[in-house]
C-alpha cells in the first residue's frame, strides 16, 4: 500500500529529525553526513542559500572552533534536518561556545555584539527544568555581565564617565539574572552547578560580590554593603581566603564612604587578620617544601 509506505517514511523522518530534501529551507539547522571529505561529517550548520546551478546548499558551519562561520556547499542528500526542538538546543550551545571563546580571548566588544541573541537564547531556556540547560543559561548571564563589568571599569578608575556607568548598570542587570538562575538550579535542588552544595553557595556569593563591586564603583555604597556582607559569610565558610580578603577590603571602603566608620574598622582588623593568617600558612608551606627538598 503506497499510502502506508508514505506514512512510515514520514514517521521515520519525524523520529530521526530528517526532512525530505526538498523541504529544506533557508535558516534551517542541518547536520552534514556521508561526505567523501569525512572531516565535515557530523558537523552542524545553518542553511544560507540554495545554489540552483550547483544543486547545492550553502551551509554556514557552527559549533566547531576551527571552522565556525565557514560556508561550504553541500548536496541536499548529505544534509539531515535537525528538528525544531533540537535547533534551540544547538543554538544555545553555539552561543555559549562563542561567548566562551570571546571571553578566553578577552574580546569584550565581540561579546557585546552578541547581546541580543544571548538574551533571546537565555529567555528561551527560562521554562526549562533541565539542569544542564539552566547551567547554559547561567553561563550566558555570567559572560555578558563580565564583559560589561570589564568595559565599565576599563580606563575608568575613580573618575567614571557616563559610558562606564552604563556598562556597570548593565553588568548589574545580568548578574541579577545570574542570581535568579543559580537560585533555580541550586537552591531549589539543594545542589550547585556541579552537584556540590558549597559550589552552589559559592557561585551565588560570587555573583553577589560582583553586584556589590559594581554598586561600589557607582557610588551606591549602601547597596554594595548589602551584597558584600552575605557574600563574605559564604567565602569565609568555604575557606576561600582570596575572596574573603577581597570582600573585606571592599566592604571597608564602602562602609567608610557611607559614613559607618566604626563598623569599617572592624573589617579593617579582620582584613589584617586574614592577611596575617594567609602569610603564616604560606610560610609553613614554603618551609615544608624546603625541608623535603634537602
Amino acid at each position: 500500500d503506497v499510502s502506508q509506505g508514505a506514512a512510515k517514511i514520514e514517521f521515520a523522518n519525524e523520529t530521526f529529525g530528517i526532512r525530505e530534501e526538498g523541504d529544506l529551507k533557508v535558516l534551517d539547522i542541518v547536520q552534514i553526513h556521508s561526505l567523501v571529505t569525512s572531516a565535515y561529517n557530523g558537523l552542524y550548520g545553518k542553511l544560507e542559500e540554495y545554489y540552483e546551478e550547483k544543486q547545492r546548499w550553502g551551509v554556514k558551519l557552527q559549533g566547531n572552533a576551527n571552522l565556525e562561520d565557514s560556508v561550504i556547499c553541500v548536496k541536499p542528500a548529505h544534509l539531515k534536518f535537525v528538528r525544531e526542538e533540537l535547533q534551540g538546543k544547538h543554538e544555545i550551545e553555539r552561543i555559549s561556545l562563542k561567548l566562551e571563546q570571546h571571553s578566553d580571548q578577552k574580546n569584550w566588544t565581540a561579546i557585546l555584539e552578541m547581546e541580543s541573541e544571548a538574551l533571546q537564547a537565555a529567555r528561551s531556556l527560562m521554562q526549562s527544568t533541565c539542569e544542564n540547560q539552566q547551567a547554559s543559561r547561567h553561563l550566558i548571564y555570567h559572560k555578558m555581565a563580565w564583559a560589561h563589568q570589564h568595559l565599565g571599569l576599563k580606563d575608568g578608575g575613580d573618575d567614571l564617565k557616563q559610558h562606564h556607568k552604563e556598562h556597570l548598570g548593565k553588568a548589574i542587570e545580568w548578574y541579577q539574572q545570574q542570581l535568579l538562575v543559580i537560585n533555580k538550579i541550586g537552591f531549589q535542588s539543594e545542589r550547585g552547578l556541579s552537584g556540590n552544595p558549597s559550589n552552589m553557595a559559592h557561585n551565588f556569593a560570587s555573583a553577589q560580590a560582583n553586584i556589590g563591586n559594581m554598586h561600589h564603583y557607582l557610588g551606591n555604597h549602601e547597596n554594595a554593603i548589602d551584597f558584600f556582607e552575605p557574600a563574605l559569610t559564604v567565602f569565609r565558610e568555604a575557606g576561600d581566603k582570596i575572596l574573603e580578603q577581597y570582600a573585606c577590603g571592599t566592604l571597608y571602603d564602602s562602609l567608610m564612604a557611607a559614613g559607618h566608620h566604626s563598623k569599617a574598622q572592624e573589617f579593617a582588623k579582620l582584613n589584617t587578620h586574614i592577611l596575617k593568617k594567609e602569610k603564616e600558612r604560606r610560610d609553613i608551606i614554603c618551609s615544608t617544601h624546603a625541608a623535603l627538598c634537602k
